[in-house]
């Protein structure tokens, strides 16, 4: 895979983005934590826009402490693979940028060698993918394209997501096709930004902070701020491959790709921006419920913002994410017997 990049190197007690040769598959991650035992079921985390898979440790642990493996990588322009001086500019090296083009077709096939990865490392152990944010978009066009190779998923969570019917992504499309054709698609632009985040913070005036959108934790938000792999500003193609990608992702012959029998869990906040306070998830659920899908499970915490995870009730919010995970794990499994 030429145009895929490689990892980066390995970094404190736990770690992602293992450096592996060019041949491997590109940023095939190596666990967080990883056991000696056959976990009980392994997930493979798909962060969002502007973070890192190290923020998601303390889930990580939680879940292990349970049994549950975790992979996590940071993807094309994000972390250290961004930072990886080995890695194209045009390939996810440059901070804030996934691609010259086709950024969702090509961190899917980021995820697709990941997951083959996990299955070779984990034979036979169910395999669940949580994708947050603009991870969860990444996460919904890969149940999508209707896998049942090596690859395919056992279920999938998705957090702080969107459903169809986004007027913002429609109007933003051409708005970043215009922007890219001016400055460049590996050009940083505030103006992007302004587009895409700046309604954020509108319910949250006086803002503490230029994120108090992220969650209701002080400390959470703080923590973001000051990490120097978050907060990067993201390129004019990032924002234009993102508009297209939401809109593909919803039209009804993506949805009605994906496997019905998939088990599918949406969680979110009911204050979260993104989400349009819990509306657009809702919308998704209507969507996935449609197309036939059986195995679905939604649940809005009440005054929970952007990152349910890293909320006050981030603890309500990692139980159940866990126990939605063992739960179709020895679903699956009894249903093999």
């Amino acid at each position: 895979m030429p145009d895929d990049p490689k990892g980066a190197s390995l970094a404190g007690a736990f770690f992602h983005d293992a450096l592996l040769p060019v041949a491997v598959p590109p940023i095939a991650a190596a666990p967080i934590i990883a056991g000696t035992y056959r976990p009980a079921a392994v997930l493979h985390i798909v962060h969002g826009m502007a973070e890192h898979g190290g923020r998601y440790g303390r889930l990580a642990k939680k879940l292990c402490d349970s049994g549950v493996e975790v992979w996590a990588a940071d993807q094309r322009g994000h972390g250290r693979t961004a930072r990886n001086g080995g890695n194209d500019p045009g390939k996810g090296g440059l901070p804030g940028h996934t691609s010259d083009c086709d950024a969702f077709d090509r961190v899917a096939a980021d995820l697709e060698a990941i997951n083959l990865a996990i299955r070779a490392a984990r034979p036979g152990v169910p395999l669940f993918l949580l994708g947050h944010s603009w991870g969860s978009f990444i996460a919904q066009h890969y149940i999508s394209q209707g896998r049942s190779d090596a690859a395919a998923v056992d279920g999938c969570a998705l957090s702080g997501t969107r459903g169809p019917g986004s007027a913002k992504a429609k109007a933003g499309a051409p708005f970043m096709a215009t922007l890219s054709a001016l400055k460049g698609r590996r050009a940083a632009s505030p103006a992007a930004r302004a587009v895409v985040e700046g309604p954020y913070q509108k319910a949250f005036r006086p803002a503490r902070t230029t994120h108090d959108w992220l969650s209701r934790d002080e400390a959470e938000v703080d923590a973001y701020i000051a990490d120097p792999l978050c907060g990067m500003l993201c390129s004019v193609g990032f924002y234009q491959d993102l508009a297209k990608g939401l809109l593909r992702i919803h039209r009804p012959e993506a949805i009605a790709r994906i496997p019905v029998d998939l088990p599918i869990y949406i969680f979110c906040g009911d204050a979260d921006p993104v989400g349009d306070s819990g509306a657009s998830p809702r919308a998704l659920v209507g969507a996935y419920s449609e197309a036939g899908i059986k195995n679905l499970e939604f649940t809005p915490y009440p005054g929970a913002r952007h990152e349910p995870l890293n909320e006050t009730n981030r603890d309500e919010a990692s139980a159940a994410l866990l126990s939605w995970i063992l739960r179709r794990a020895q679903g699956r499994d009894e249903g093999k017997k």
